[in-house]
């Protein structure tokens, strides 16, 4: 009898809440291996050329310190599907993630990355990003030429829930030129609580005239 109730209780799910629900997202994303999952998700090419001419808004660009080089935070930074590219053109990335697995694939993709541009062999994540240049008009070769040596000092990453304030203690207030939120990451927030303490840390870590993109 004992053994049957302990079977019942298993089995027993939580409510289908939206905070659940996210929960249950995060702690998926925890050990998936994003460039397989990337497979299943929108396009990166299409997703860099939405975001690569909102990074280089006028405005923004006027009121920066340095427009070549912005300091950029990317919240769920995963694999650096988007974080290369925005390296490649030259600014700094620096992003937030709480996946080991996925930190530790960034620092694979990047190595592999760079030796792909050096030795001008293919690579999967180098397709996307011809193709988003091209798109936009961006020279690739030039900006590989120029970037790709620099390419792993151009990001720095920590292993952090971005959710919560402290992750952020290591990037100054009024530091940041652009924060991006890409896919469905702002969703892992779970409840209104969580995301107003997310957009408050945001808001005191953005230099004034700074940039929040959310996807």
């Amino acid at each position: 009898m004992h053994d049957d109730r302990r079977k019942a209780n298993s089995l027993q799910t939580k409510p289908l809440t939206k905070e659940n629900l996210a929960a249950g997202q995060r702690e998926i994303m925890r050990h998936i291996k994003l460039s397989e999952y990337e497979t299943l998700t929108a396009d990166t090419s299409e997703a860099l050329q939405q975001l690569i001419p909102l990074i280089y808004d006028p405005m923004l660009l006027a009121t920066a310190e340095d427009p070549d080089h912005l300091n950029i935070l990317e919240l769920g930074i995963g694999e650096g599907r988007i974080a290369i590219p925005l390296a490649l053109l030259g600014h700094r990335v620096n992003g937030i993630d709480i996946s080991q697995q996925a930190l530790r694939g960034l620092a694979e993709r990047v190595d592999s990355v760079q030796a792909a541009i050096e030795n001008s062999t293919d690579n999967t994540m180098i397709e996307p990003i011809i193709d988003a240049f091209a798109k936009l008009g961006i020279d690739y070769n030039d900006k590989t030429a120029e970037n790709s040596a620099a390419l792993k000092s151009q990001i720095s990453v920590s292993e952090g829930n971005f959710f919560q304030p402290e992750s952020y203690d290591h990037i100054p207030d009024n530091s940041l030129d652009v924060c991006t939120i890409m896919w469905h990451t702002f969703g892992f927030a779970g409840k209104r609580e969580t995301e107003n303490i997310l957009l408050s840390t945001i808001y005191r870590k953005l230099r004034p005239g700074g940039l929040l993109l959310i996807e």
